[in-house]
C-alpha cells in the first residue's frame, strides 16, 4: 500500500511487486512535475526559490519516511519467505 506524498491520501490499491522505495520514486516524479508547472508560474525569484526550496524539503521528507517503511516491507517480506519455507518443508 502506497502513502500518496503527492496528495497526502492513501493509496488503497496493494501491489505486492512495488516496493514502498518505488512507490516513493513514482510519486516524486509526479511531485518534480507539479512544481516544475508552479516554478515556471513563479513571478519573482523569491517565489521560486521558495518552491524550490519546498520541494527540496518534500523529496527530502519522502524519501526518509520511505526508507523507513523500506525497512519494514522488507523485514515483513522475510518474514512471509521464513513462513513458506517452514511450510514447505513440512
Amino acid at each position: 500500500m502506497c502513502d500518496s506524498a503527492v496528495t497526502g491520501e492513501q493509496n488503497n490499491s496493494t501491489r505486492c511487486d512495488e516496493s514502498p522505495i518505488a512507490c516513493m520514486q513514482r510519486e516524486n516524479k509526479l511531485l518534480v512535475a507539479r512544481y516544475s508547472s508552479r516554478l515556471k508560474a513563479a513571478s519573482t525569484a523569491i517565489q521560486r526559490q521558495n518552491l524550490q526550496l519546498e520541494l527540496e524539503r518534500r523529496l527530502t521528507e519522502n524519501a526518509a519516511i520511505a526508507r523507513q517503511r523500506q525497512e519494514v516491507w522488507e523485514q515483513h517480506r522475510n518474514e512471509v519467505a521464513a513462513r513458506c519455507h517452514k511450510i514447505a518443508d513440512t
